[in-house]
């Protein structure tokens, strides 16, 4: 009598076969009559599926070494997650190597509910996987794209205008930015210049969606306010406009460059050079005051000299000076002259003048200084005339350099421009930095940014920022010679050290089991198997039940009219390699 539930067996398979599930031997008669071959008994056969097809497993490697902070982007693609192509941004840090990315990655992903719904996120090393949770056909649009976000949108502009000239000049440099910003990001503002200290120098701006030039403008000229650029300039401008202008007027500085840019490919143009606005020209010309003593003195007493002067110690300083009864005005001059002759004084400006002639002249060519005064009045004897105003014989001549750069940008993809400024005085020249920009910047904003960028103490220490809207104005805080290096340079921040992987690697493919049993009984006269019943393909994890029994009604894939023979058996139809695990047990009715 046949067993009422027969085990028939636990099994693996992997590849594209057929495997048959054989009653034992011992069931296998040898000597029946037909009505003992074909006995009226049914039952069901249960075929329980407990691993079926093949995961897919996407993997990313990561190859990097990051050289500045910044962002990446990692876009998932995939035809079963929900709002693919699906974009994370993560924050990267200099020194991060590859394993760390791959470590952010793999963490910024495990807290996307969209991936997680569908995907485990996995992997060691540089290695980022995703591993699908159920066996499904291959998908080939599956891709783990790994790449440096940029911001689009924003004309570079590597070149600052030199707004201001003329003789013994301060030199101005001027950027002007262009364009909306688009996308959140960065823009990366260069100076360079023959006083700016680490020329070329880099910054980093930040911009934000929507930010117009003058926005941009205004936070690279905040940006520039360090003491490497601020040493040396002075950082201004107006709306878009970002101005670097000479502390003390020199000699033009041809390198002096605001460069503002930021990642393009979609068409912006680099600009690398700012407009050098006003040549720095050196002051040659030496301010000098002089005074006149008017007086006979008939009294002993004393006079008050007061000496009023941007440069001078303790001003205004009052000298007093002990006349006497029939000093004449040169006498009293040459006592003026002597009691003048005091470090305070002496310190920035050479004491002269013959009779009564009282002479103060600046040691060196500076801007004049309107304030500069000798004032000699009477203070408890008759005879001098008060001379509270003396007379600017030689007025100082000099001019602040002023660097102007233009901002021209319309963002449209969140970045980072990279700033780089150079001066002779501005700090660690050429000073880099690196600021966000975001989608939708304009040219005002993206000046404002880099306006924003430069207001460190490299930059502001002999600069100062000004500009409005789209330009960025470095003017230097000192007149001094025109110098010929000084620029603002903004330009695409191209990489931190990512190299960028769009496209990841399918390294395990998904694939669907797919399995056709099927029930075959045994004919003894003619030594063939025939079907009984074929059932239907079974491509998921589940529970199969194929009914077999004389007296059933119905037919079809799962249930057969038909009688179970002393001999027989189960064939598994494997369509592909996919493997599969699953147990087969019959139930005898009998």
């Amino acid at each position: 009598m046949p067993n009422p539930r027969r085990p028939i067996g636990r099994f693996t398979t992997e590849g594209n076969r057929s495997i048959k599930l054989l009653e034992s031997t011992a069931r296998t008669a040898t000597t029946m009559v037909d009505a003992e071959n074909t006995l009226n008994a049914g039952g069901t056969f249960i075929i329980d599926v407990t691993d079926a097809g093949t995961m897919q497993v996407e993997t990313a490697t990561v190859i990097a070494t990051i050289t500045i902070d910044g962002d990446i982007d990692v876009i998932v693609t995939s035809a079963i997650l929900v709002g693919s192509p699906l974009t994370t941004t993560i924050a990267v840090l200099a020194g991060d190597d590859e394993e760390d990315v791959a470590g952010k990655i793999r963490t910024a992903l495990a807290l996307v509910s969209a991936i997680t719904d569908d995907y485990t996120v996995g992997g060691t090393g540089a290695e980022v996987t995703l591993t699908t949770l159920i066996d499904a056909a291959d998908d080939a649009t599956l891709n783990i794209d790994v790449h440096f976000t940029p911001a689009v949108g924003v004309t570079d502009d590597t070149t600052s205008a030199d707004t201001a000239a003329g003789a013994s000049v301060a030199q101005i440099e001027t950027a002007t930015v262009v364009g909306t910003v688009s996308t959140a990001g960065a823009l990366t503002v260069i100076i360079t210049g023959a006083l700016v200290a680490g020329t070329p120098l880099s910054m980093q701006v930040d911009v934000a969606d929507s930010d117009t030039p003058t926005q941009v403008a205004t936070k690279i000229r905040t940006a520039m306010n360090v003491a490497a650029i601020t040493d040396d300039y002075t950082i201004g401008g107006a709306a878009a406009d970002i101005t670097l202008t000479t502390i003390l007027s020199a000699a033009n500085d041809a390198t002096l460059n605001l460069d503002y840019h930021i990642t393009s490919t979609i068409g912006v143009t680099d600009a690398t050079t700012s407009a050098n606005t006003t040549p720095g020209v050196a002051a040659t010309v030496q301010q000098v005051e002089t005074a006149t003593v008017i007086a006979t003195i008939t009294i002993d007493g004393s006079i008050n000299v007061i000496v009023t002067g941007n440069l001078v110690a303790g001003t205004p300083l009052t000298i007093p000076v002990v006349i006497l009864n029939g000093d004449d005005q040169d006498a009293v001059a040459g006592k003026i002259r002597t009691a003048l002759g005091i470090a305070a004084i002496t310190g920035d400006y050479t004491v002269s003048g013959a009779t009564d002639a009282v002479i103060l002249t600046a040691n060196v060519a500076a801007m004049d200084d309107a304030t500069l005064n000798i004032d000699v009045h009477f203070t408890a004897c008759a005879g001098p005339v008060d001379d509270t105003t003396s007379t600017d014989t030689a007025a100082g001549e000099s001019v602040a350099q002023i660097e102007t750069a233009t901002a021209v940008a319309t963002v449209t993809t969140s970045g980072q421009l990279e700033l780089i400024i150079t001066g002779a005085l501005v700090a660690g020249t050429p000073l880099n930095i690196y600021m966000d920009v975001a989608s939708s910047d304009n040219s005002s904003d993206v000046g404002g940014k880099i306006r924003t960028a430069l207001g460190i103490a490299a930059i502001t220490d002999n600069y100062t920022i000004s500009g409005a809207t789209d330009q960025v104005i470095m003017t230097a805080d000192a007149v001094a010679a025109n110098d010929a290096t000084l620029n603002i340079d903004y330009h695409i921040l191209t990489t931190i050290g990512l190299t960028d992987d769009n496209t990841s690697d399918n390294t395990t493919s998904g694939l669907i089991m797919s399995v056709v049993p099927t029930i075959q009984g045994y004919d003894r006269f003619s030594g063939n198997y025939y079907n009984i019943l074929v059932g239907t393909a079974i491509t998921t994890i589940s529970t199969n039940t194929l009914s077999v029994y004389p007296t059933l009604t119905t037919s079809g894939n799962s249930v057969a009219k038909a009688v179970i023979p002393l001999n027989y058996r189960v064939l598994m139809t494997h369509a592909n390699a996919a493997p599969a695990i699953y147990t087969v047990v019959f139930n005898s009715n009998r």
